[in-house]
Parts: C-alpha cells; structure tokens; sequence
C-alpha cells in the first residue's frame, strides 16, 4: 500500500507527536508513498515516490522560513512536507511503523477477500483504521455489516435504527442530502468526505458497482474520532478492495435497477420509494434534467457487447441498460453536454448511430422519451453525425404528423402551387428555392450554402420568385404555411 502525509499526519496525531507545521498535497491526490528513507547529505536529489525524514537544518534556505523554527525533524514527500517535534531516528522509526501498519492492514483486508470472508468480516478489520461507526448497505438501503462494537450507543437514533432494523431509512438521507448544512468537501476516486456544517459532524460515503446492479454503499460516520482527510483515501484504499469480488448471497437481496427502469420503459408504475432509491444511488436525487440515448447499428452481437463495455468503463457517470435487446444509456443533460466528443469517439469505430431525447426530469415519460430517441434516429439519416439530438428534428416529426391528417391539397398556400407549376413546365428549381430561403430564416448567404450555388444564382432565383408570387415574406404565418405546403406537394 502507498502512504501519504495526510496519512501520516493522523498517525502522529494518534501518537501524540506534535505538528508544528505542514504543506499538504491537494486532498483529492491519491496515497503515493512506496518508500522511507532517511535524507542523505551526499545525495542531495529526491525520488518522488520516497519520503524522506531529515534535520530541518538540512533542507534548502527556501524551506526554513516557512517552518518558523530553529529546529525540527521534517518528513519531505516532493515539495511538500510535515514539520515535527522529535529526533530523526525516532520519527523515522514512527513513519516506518505507520508504513508497516496500513501495508500489514491492506493485506489482511486482501486475504479475506481472496478467502471468500463476509462483508462482516472486512469490516471488523476496518474498524481499528477508521475508529468510527462503519456500515454497508445496498441502494436499497439494506444493511449487511455494521461495526458490532458501537451498536450499544443509544446517543444517536440513526445508528440505533440501522443496527436494530438492518436497514438505512431513505428519508434521513434525503433529509441531509437536502440540507443546507450538507455539503462535498472532498472528492475522491471513490469516497467523498461530507460535512454537515451546524450539525459538526462529518462522515464518509462511497459507492461500488457489482454484477446485477448491485449497489454497494459503504459510510463511515464521525463519532468521538475525527474523520479526516486521511481516513478518506484510507476509504478509497478499502473500497477498491471491497471491490475485487462478489460477495456469495448479495445477490439475493439485489433488485436490478435495470428492471425498474424497463417496468418505466414498459409503461408500468413503479413504486416511489423504489424509484427514490435509484436515483439517491446514482446521485440524481435532485431531479435535474435528464437525457435517453439509444445505441443501434445492424452488426452482430459481439459488436454490441463490445459497445457496452466501453460504456460502462468510459462513461460510468450514466446508467446503461439492455432494453427489447438494444443499448440505453441514461445521463444526466449537464454530463451529457460534456460527454458529446467522447460519446462519438465510442460509438463511430463502431458504426452506431446514438439517438437523443428531448431533457426530463419526470421519470414516468420515459417511455416516450425512448420514442423521442428514436425518431431522432429516424429523422436523423441525412444528418452527418452519428449523435442525433430530438430537438434538431422535431419540426420534421410534426409536419409529417400533420401531413399524415392533412392530404388535401386545397389547403396549400397558392403561391406554393403557382410555383410549383412553373417548375414542371420550365425544368426549373424555385420552388425548392424558396422552401430552403424561408429555413434559412431569409439568410442568403446560409440559403447559397445549402444550395451548393453562387450567391447570384440565389438573386436571380428570388427576383424570379418575386415576379411569380406576391406574398408578404415578413409574415411568420405565411412562411410557415408556406414551407407546409412544400413539405405536402413533395410528399403526394
């Protein structure tokens, strides 16, 4: 296991070694010490992957007034640093035993896993690291293994309640989600330290993805111990060897969050606090615009598969789902404005067109959302992209709905007819012309483009126009009818 001095530093804390000054990584970076060494005048360079323990006199004259002391002994790691009370060897000998401990712990928690051991079992081993109540549960809120030396404290309800029942209540994690007390302060790989400001209390959760969907939330809450930045890569460090193996009988407890999504695709009421639960998983508790994607090309399975695992290792912000044998991808709209360039590197090798919905936020339309993806799609053929986004094609969807009730060609504007007549007899264009002036929004220069014509062969097409037809241009009304009604000639 690699250290860190945010590691480190609780160490000394707990040994009583004094602090008297520090610069820290930033406290997202993950644990990076493989090494300690004690600092040698004859080679002054540092490896960065070493912390080295040496007299403060030694280090550069740069260091020295920042530490505001004569002498002490500083633990260096590349540019940063903790400065404290003690001789050299003494506080080598103290980093080398904290090394030691968490290398000895990483691999004990490795050897349960590899053995098969309960969820239970790792978290008695967790337990001495953190010295704070632990728990993991599913996203549905089932407990599985809690730190059995805390369940007779009877001073908070919240942990009385989880080892009572065996399962976390969804409505105080909503509550404290909505507080204005709850706040991220730290993010890392995996666990994110919170803080819940006038409540002085803090606590670390972290998310892991297992086969079936199945969720598993692992928290540890500040209790007569200070949770620290420390404790949370120590977490990050304990998640992703949680993470190494599916735990025999989980399984049974798991309802897929795929299938609550296909019942919703299916039409079919879900269960609010089942929904709820979902979305406080996937931390979309908020409500905040969503977007459908749909994956579809006409190659083989294999190819298929290969796309749902790219998914699933580069975009693991969404939820990807099997339905009616094609690839969804549900995600978030801000994520998804971001993800656009990365989506298309995915998806073209692999000749998939991805369809887009119009954003939601109401999960009982989801059914028409799939829809929306694929009218996307269908619309989308003579785009040149393979991400087709609803809004850019619902104009197309609702004149061809129109001209689906709407065959009687009566109701076109004459204008429209008088043109059209002129193009039959004279083999020429203008009616088109006009249809492609008028979605330009009347730019000449965007028209010519589309048209793949000179700009004065766009003139002299509309000063003919002009002379055909007497229509007032600057009537949106009557340009909308006017497009309608090209839209119906060319489709009977």
């Amino acid at each position: 296991m690699k250290l860190s001095l945010y590691i480190l530093k609780d160490w000394f804390d707990a040994k009583g070694v004094k602090i008297l000054a520090s610069k820290m990584e930033d406290e997202t970076s993950e644990p990076g010490i493989t090494g300690i060494r004690l600092k040698d005048k004859e080679r002054p360079e540092l490896a960065d992957v070493f912390l080295y323990i040496t007299e403060s006199t030694d280090l550069e004259s740069e260091i020295n007034p920042v530490l505001n002391t004569n002498r002490c002994v500083v633990c260096v790691y590349k540019s940063f640093y903790l400065a404290v009370e003690g001789n050299v060897i003494s506080i080598f000998n103290e980093s080398l035993a904290a090394y030691e401990f968490f290398q000895l712990w990483e691999s004990s928690l490795k050897d349960a896993v590899y053995s098969n051991s309960s969820l239970q079992d790792l978290v008695d081993l967790a337990v001495p690291v953190f010295r704070n109540p632990i728990f993991i549960a599913n996203w549905q809120g089932r407990v599985f293994a809690f730190s059995r030396e805390y369940q007779n404290d009877y001073v908070r309800g919240t942990w009385q309640h989880i080892v009572k029942s065996g399962r976390v209540p969804l409505y105080s994690i909503q509550m404290l989600r909505k507080s204005d007390n709850y706040s991220v302060v730290l993010q890392g790989t995996k666990a994110s330290l919170l803080s819940f400001g006038e409540l002085s209390h803090r606590c670390i959760g972290g998310t892991l993805k297992q086969a079936n969907d199945m969720h598993l939330h692992i928290q540890i809450m500040e209790y007569q111990t200070v949770v620290t930045t420390g404790h949370c890569q120590l977490a990050d460090i304990f998640l992703k060897i949680v993470s190494f193996t599916h735990f025999p009988g989980l399984s049974t407890y798991a309802q897929s969050m795929s299938k609550i999504f296909c019942e919703l695709l299916n039409r079919k009421t879900v269960p609010k606090e089942e929904l709820d639960w979902v979305l406080l998983a996937l931390g979309w508790e908020n409500k905040v615009p969503c977007v459908l994607l749909l994956f579809v090309n006409n190659h083989e399975q294999l190819t298929k598969e290969s796309l749902n695992g790219l998914l699933d290792q580069y975009i693991p912000q969404g939820k990807r789902l099997v339905y009616e044998n094609e690839t969804l991808l549900l995600l978030l709209k801000s994520e998804f404005d971001t993800l656009v360039d990365e989506l298309t590197n995915l998806i073209q090798p692999l000749d998939f067109i991805c369809g887009v919905s119009l954003p939601f936020a109401e999960w009982d339309t989801l059914a028409e959302r799939l829809n929306q993806a694929k009218l996307a799609i269908h619309y989308g053929k003579s785009a040149n992209t393979c991400i087709r986004r609803c809004e850019d094609f619902t104009t197309s969807y609702i004149h061809d709905s129109l001209l689906k009730t709407t065959k009687d060609l009566c109701l076109c504007h004459p204008a429209i007819l008088i043109l059209n007549a002129y193009d039959r007899e004279n083999e020429a264009d203008l009616c088109f012309t006009l249809f492609q002036y008028l979605r330009c929004e009347r730019n000449s220069t965007i028209t010519s483009e589309c048209l793949h014509i000179h700009r004065n062969t766009l003139q002299y097409r509309l000063k003919k126009i002009h002379e055909l037809i007497q229509v007032d241009m600057n009537n949106p009304d009557i340009r909308e009818h006017l497009m309608l009604s090209y839209e119906m000639i060319v489709k009977n």
